[in-house]
C-alpha cells in the first residue's frame, strides 16, 4: 500500500543505519524511525523515514500486525476492519494498480512534511520505565496495548530495580526421598521457651529420619548439651540398629559445629544458607505440627506451663504412631519398628486418674490410692507417668484406674464433668517460676520418641517429691521467725556499736584504733547519732518515736 502524502513523524529515534534498494538499482539508507498517527484508530510504530522516496509505502503484514485488523482484498479496493469489534476502519481503493490511502482518512492529522532536524523530544522505553516508577515489564507491556506513544522493546537491565524489589527466589517442591533408614538425620532447635520447665527446660532437640519420618525429642536446659546428645544419639542407632548415619542436615547454629566428630565416623554435615530455614523444611514443619498438638491437648488440659516438657514429650509419640500419608499410610513407628504399635494403651492427657499406693508406705488404715493427673507414657518402663497431688511428685506406676472425661484443672467448665461426679481434689496451684530441680542421671535416647524423664521413677520408690515452701502461695502470708538474732560468731572479739563503752571481754576496742579527738563537737555529736539512733522501717514507728531530726 502506498500514501500520496506526507504525514508528520512523531517520537522519532536515530536507529543503526538500515539500507533499502529502490526499484532502479539505488540504494538509501533509514536512519530515523518513529510513529505516524493517520487517526485516533489509525496508527503505525517503527516507521522508517527515508527522505529519497516520494511516497509513504505501508506493509500490509506491519498493518496487519499493529492495529490487530483484517485485510479484506478485492480487485477494486481493500476493506480494513477491526479483529475483536469487526467495525470497518476504511476501504482502500485501486488506483493506478496500487492500494492508495485517500486524503480525507486523515481529517485529523497533519498533513506537512517533516523536516530532517528531528527536533522534538523522544522518550525511550527506559525513560519510560523511569516514569512509570520502575514499572516492571509485564506492566509495561499491558500500558502499551492503552498507549501506542510508547514504545515496543525491553528495558535494559535496572540495577535500582534489583537493589529496590529483589526477593527470595521460589523453592522447588523436594520429591528425594531417601531409601533406607538414618541415610539421613534432619535436626533442629526449638527454643528458648518463655516458660521454665518443671525440669528446667527451656529448649528441645527434634531429629526426624528421612526414610521413616520418625521423631525423637530430647529435652535441653542450654544449647551447649546438644554436642553430647548428638553423640550419644549417634552411638545408639549404631547399637539398636546396627547401622551407621550417612548425612545429617541442620542450619548453621554453632552448636552443630562437630566436624571431628563427623568426620571420625564419615558423616556429611550439611548446612542451610543463612537465614534459609526452607533448605530444613521438614524439621521446622515438624515443630509446626508438634506445637499444634500441644497447645490443642493444653487447652483441653488446662494445666499450668510448666508441664510444656510433658505435653512435647507425649505429643511426638502420638505423632509418631499416627498413619501420615507420605508413606502411604503407615505410621512412622511401624515403618522403623517394622510392627504397628497398640493404640489400646493410649489414654486422654491430663485427666483425672488413680494410683495404688506402695505397701511399703502405707499403714492398716491408710487410703489405697492417691489421685493424679495422668502425663503420658513411660518410655522405658511398663507404666504411666502421673502427678500425684498429694505429695505433687512425678512417678510411674502401671496400677492406674482412668477417669477420661475428667480433668482436675478443669473444674469450672462444665463439660469436662458428668452428672455423677467424682469427689476431685482440688489441684495445687503450681508457679512455673519455682526453680525446681530434679535428679537427672539417664540418658534422653529411647525407641518411642520422647525424651526419657529427669526424675529417677522407680515404680517401687516414691517419686521425687517437690517441697510446698519452694511454691508460692498469694494465700498464705510469709511466715515470720521469732528467734532472737545474734551478731555473728566473727565479730566476738570487735566492738560494732560505737554508744557502748569498752569492757573487759573487748579484746580489741575500737577507741585504739579510731579517734574522735580531732573532731568539732557538733560533727562528734553526729556521728554518735548514727549509731546510738537506729532507723525506723515503718512511718508510724518514726512517728511515735519522734525521731526526726532538723539537719542545720
Amino acid at each position: 500500500m502506498c500514501v500520496l502524502l506526507y504525514l508528520s513523524l512523531l517520537r522519532t529515534k536515530n536507529i543503526k543505519p538500515i539500507p533499502i534498494s529502490l526499484p532502479n538499482g539505488c540504494h538509501v539508507f533509514a536512519k530515523y524511525s518513529g510513529t505516524v498517527i493517520f487517526n485516533h484508530k489509525f496508527y503505525l510504530i517503527d516507521v522508517l523515514y527515508v527522505p529519497q522516496l516520494s511516497f509513504i509505502l505501508v506493509s500490509t503484514s506491519k498493518l496487519s500486525l499493529n492495529l490487530n485488523c483484517n485485510l479484506i482484498f478485492s480487485s477494486n479496493n481493500c476493506v480494513i476492519q477491526d479483529n475483536q469489534t469487526k467495525e470497518r476502519i476504511d476501504i482502500v481503493s485501486v488506483k493506478a494498480g496500487l492500494y492508495a490511502f485517500e486524503s480525507s482518512f486523515f481529517r485529523n492529522t497533519a498533513t506537512h512534511t517533516i523536516a530532517p532536524s528531528f527536533n522534538c523530544t523522544v522518550k525511550d522505553i527506559n525513560l519510560w520505565h523511569y516514569t512509570m516508577g520502575h514499572l516492571s515489564d509485564e506492566r509495561l507491556n499491558v500500558l502499551r496495548t492503552k498507549y501506542s506513544y510508547i514504545p515496543a522493546e525491553k528495558p535494559h537491565v535496572c540495577d535500582v530495580c534489583l537493589r529496590a524489589k529483589q526477593k527470595k527466589l521460589p523453592f522447588a517442591l523436594s520429591r528425594s526421598h531417601n531409601a533406607n533408614m538414618f541415610e539421613l538425620l534432619h535436626m533442629d532447635i526449638w527454643g528458648p521457651c518463655s516458660v521454665i520447665s518443671m525440669h528446667s527446660f527451656r529448649y528441645f532437640l527434634t531429629i526426624v529420619d528421612d526414610f521413616s519420618r520418625f521423631t525423637w525429642v530430647i529435652s535441653l536446659h542450654t544449647k551447649s548439651e546438644v554436642r553430647n546428645h548428638i553423640v550419644n544419639f549417634i552411638a545408639y542407632i549404631e547399637n539398636q540398629f546396627k547401622t551407621t548415619v550417612k548425612i545429617i542436615r541442620t542450619d548453621n547454629g554453632a552448636e552443630f559445629a562437630m566436624k571431628k566428630f563427623f568426620s571420625s565416623k564419615g558423616i556429611v554435615h550439611q548446612t542451610t544458607c543463612v537465614e534459609t530455614p526452607e533448605q530444613n523444611g521438614i524439621v521446622e514443619r515438624k515443630h509446626q505440627h508438634i506445637l499444634n498438638v500441644t497447645r490443642a491437648l493444653f487447652f483441653q488440659a488446662n494445666l499450668p506451663p510448666l508441664f510444656w516438657n510433658f505435653f512435647v514429650q507425649h505429643v511426638v509419640f502420638l505423632i509418631n504412631c499416627t498413619l501420615t500419608p507420605l508413606l502411604h499410610n503407615i505410621a512412622p513407628y511401624e515403618k522403623l519398628n517394622g510392627r504397628p504399635y497398640d493404640l489400646s494403651s493410649l489414654r486422654v492427657f491430663g485427666h483425672l486418674c488413680y494410683s495404688s499406693t506402695l505397701t511399703a508406705h502405707r499403714k492398716k488404715l491408710d487410703d489405697r490410692s492417691v489421685h493424679g493427673i495422668f502425663l503420658g507414657l513411660s518410655s522405658n518402663t511398663k507404666g504411666y507417668i502421673f502427678l500425684n497431688l498429694k505429695n505433687h511428685s512425678i512417678e510411674v506406676s502401671r496400677n492406674i484406674i482412668f477417669y477420661e472425661n475428667h480433668f482436675p484443672y478443669n473444674l469450672n467448665k462444665d463439660s469436662c464433668v458428668n452428672s455423677n461426679n467424682l469427689s476431685l481434689p482440688v489441684p495445687h496451684n503450681y508457679d512455673s517460676r519455682c526453680d525446681i530441680t530434679f535428679q537427672n542421671n539417664c540418658h534422653p535416647h529411647e525407641t518411642m520418641g520422647t525424651a526419657q524423664i529427669d526424675v529417677d521413677m522407680d515404680p517401687n520408690q516414691n517419686g521425687a517429691t517437690l517441697d510446698d515452701t519452694q511454691i508460692d502461695d498469694l494465700n498464705i502470708p510469709l511466715k515470720r521467725s521469732n528467734r532472737q538474732r545474734k551478731a555473728p560468731t566473727y565479730l566476738a572479739y570487735f566492738q560494732t556499736d560505737l554508744t557502748i563503752t569498752n569492757s573487759v571481754s573487748t579484746k580489741y576496742p575500737i577507741n585504739n584504733f579510731v579517734s574522735y579527738k580531732s573532731l568539732s563537737p557538733a560533727f562528734k555529736c553526729t556521728i554518735l547519732s548514727m549509731s546510738s539512733h537506729s532507723e525506723p522501717h515503718k512511718l508510724q514507728n518514726m512517728l511515735a518515736g519522734n525521731k526526726l531530726c532538723k539537719r542545720s
